[in-house]
């Protein structure tokens, strides 16, 4: 609190932001043990295609595929019950994409350690994370997860999916000593169409496929990987290459190479054990620092294209002697009416947007002060150095709950908060959010709506 009134950035990210959001979760746990609960499918059988009964595949894996297949069918029916629900975004894939559950086949994964937790604090912002990796599958295994009902219908009921498939593939090919590029493409290519076959169906909001390329490794022998190496670097960025080459002009897939991350890690020749323990999946820094970012880069990317293809909303004129008679007598900063007249007019844009789309995120609402206007970055509407960096940090923290929407302006009492609260766009956009967080500051306001 470097003025001795307004939090930092660090201060609002560790001690504001971090017990509102355990508000908000303990209302969405309270609302989840009083819902009913959600009937999942029993295991689909025969119906798995040859691969599973003719490929190598590691024990119990039948039994975690049969189990994803359940949460995935589950987690489709969630969606489809509650249509402000985030939708899924589904990863798909092998051992790499399986450590996002913390697992290795189905089993506790020690070296997994800390990974679920930076999987869902990177994608949660973008809707509801679904981990559908399972340890050493090939393209053939994950095609035929894909002929299952549980995760057709899960992938409908979602916009984005994310594939990382093929290494398995690689290392067959390299035992077997007759690698190919172009026929390991071929093969994700054929993993990224049916996925395209199923997802986005529901009509949620515009397909995308994020297809992340083959990661930098060695033999996986439990050293970290010497990159480049003779063996598995030549196909890797042959393989990769011909993936970009291939959806270069399609909008709806995206191809996402780590390898130049991994290589600006790379330390005389070596990927440090601190990013990549085993030489083949990255840890927990690893996926924080090299590989998830490049993927939330990628979905950004496809949000600000989807949005600027959107038709606009018009936003209504600003209010007029409707403010009360506190604005005209009480103290304000210059530049209050026309700032709560623009914040006016977002609370409209924003609530037409989330009308028009049942299923976007519901608006959550921060109404208050300066200590709130600076989750915009702003001071009275003023560019406001000391709030550097809160903005950013206020959107990671409240997006896995909704729609941020920070409704607050420097210098407001109790009495400019409730004329604020009079106006058409404020009252629109609090009729849609299914939260509204206040602070001590601005409890009183509610307390005072609340009277006759």
């Amino acid at each position: 609190m470097p003025d001795g009134l307004h939090p930092s950035a660090l201060g609002h990210r560790d001690l504001v932001l971090p017990q509102l959001r355990e508000a908000m979760d303990k209302s969405l746990l309270a609302a989840a043990a009083a819902a009913p609960s959600v009937a999942a499918p029993d295991p689909p059988e025969g119906n798995w295609g040859p691969c599973v009964e003719q490929c190598d595949r590691p024990p119990g894996w039948f039994d975690l595929a049969a189990l994803l297949d359940r949460e995935a069918a589950a987690a489709a029916a969630a969606a489809e019950g509650d249509p402000a629900a985030p939708r899924p975004v589904v990863f798909l894939g092998d051992s790499i994409f399986e450590a996002f559950r913390g697992t290795h086949v189905g089993a506790a994964c020690g070296p997994c350690a800390g990974t679920p937790r930076v999987f869902r604090d990177a994608v949660a912002p973008y809707g509801a994370p679904a981990a559908q990796g399972i340890a050493g599958d090939q393209t053939g295994h994950l095609l035929h997860r894909l002929r299952q009902p549980g995760l057709r219908r899960l992938l409908r009921a979602a916009a984005t999916a994310v594939v990382h498939i093929g290494t398995n593939d690689l290392t067959q090919m390299v035992r077997g000593g007759a690698v190919d590029g172009d026929a390991l493409a071929r093969r994700v290519a054929a993993v990224v169409s049916g996925v395209q076959a199923e997802l986005g169906k529901s009509g949620a909001a515009p397909p995308l496929v994020v297809v992340v390329g083959l990661l930098p490794r060695s033999s996986g022998n439990g050293s970290p990987a010497a990159w480049p190496n003779d063996a598995y670097t030549p196909p890797i960025l042959d393989t990769n290459a011909r993936l970009r080459e291939a959806y270069a002009a399609d909008p709806a897939v995206t191809v996402v190479d780590c390898v130049p991350a991994f290589e600006a890690v790379a330390e005389r020749g070596v990927i440090p054990a601190r990013f990549m323990p085993d030489g083949l999946h990255p840890s927990a820094l690893g996926h924080r620092d090299l590989v998830l970012p490049q993927l939330r880069e990628a979905m950004d990317k496809s949000l600000l294209a989807a949005a600027a293809a959107a038709p606009s909303v018009a936003a209504p004129d600003p209010p007029e002697g409707n403010w009360g008679p506190c604005v005209e007598q009480c103290d304000r900063p210059p530049g209050w009416f026309d700032l709560a007249a623009l914040l006016d007019r977002e609370a409209a844009a924003a609530a037409a947007a989330a009308e028009g789309d049942p299923a976007a995120p519901r608006p959550v609402v921060f109404l208050g002060d300066s200590i709130f206007e600076a989750f915009r970055g702003t001071h009275v509407g003023a560019a406001c150095g000391p709030c550097a960096g809160t903005p950013r940090v206020f959107r990671d923290a409240v997006a896995p709950y909704g729609a941020p929407a920070a409704q607050g302006i420097a210098g407001d009492q109790t009495g400019h908060l409730l004329h604020r609260l009079r106006q058409p766009g404020l009252r629109r956009l609090l009729a849609l959010g299914h939260r509204d967080l206040v602070l001590a500051q601005v409890r009183p306001v509610l307390e005072r709506r609340a009277k006759p």
